[in-house]
């Protein structure tokens, strides 16, 4: 709620949003915890939900779901994949691995040696 009560939303709209967020993301249930009191999947997929809560134009990940067990990493890249389609929000992320069941259009490029070239 914090990001979005500094923006000037009501309370209302901050707290509809936030439950919003944290039900897509499967914490409903933890929304009166603290940071410390969650796992670090737990963290991370509030983290996302955060970043989501004023439906941005652009959210650069770098390694989203690095470190996450399969079922937060699943969470997380629905969360993205959802923005991506249902808010138009376009996703930059980097990372070493991409699930082969987010089924979704993307560039591949590899960067080495400070260079970058593209892999079709």
């Amino acid at each position: 709620m914090l990001p979005l009560f500094i923006a000037g939303f009501s309370k209302e709209v901050c707290l509809s949003q936030a439950h919003k967020l944290l039900k897509h993301v499967k914490l409903l249930h933890k929304a009166d915890k603290y940071p410390p009191e969650l796992s670090g999947g737990e963290q991370q997929r509030a983290a996302v939900a955060r970043a989501l809560a004023h439906n941005p134009v652009l959210i650069l990940a770098d390694e989203p779901t690095g470190n996450l067990d399969d079922y937060s990493s699943g969470v997380i890249w629905d969360l993205l994949k959802g923005a991506n389609e249902q808010l138009g929000t376009t996703i930059v992320t980097v990372t070493h691995r991409i699930p082969s069941l987010l089924r979704v259009s993307y560039r591949h490029f590899i960067i080495d040696n400070g260079g970058m070239d593209e892999i079709c």
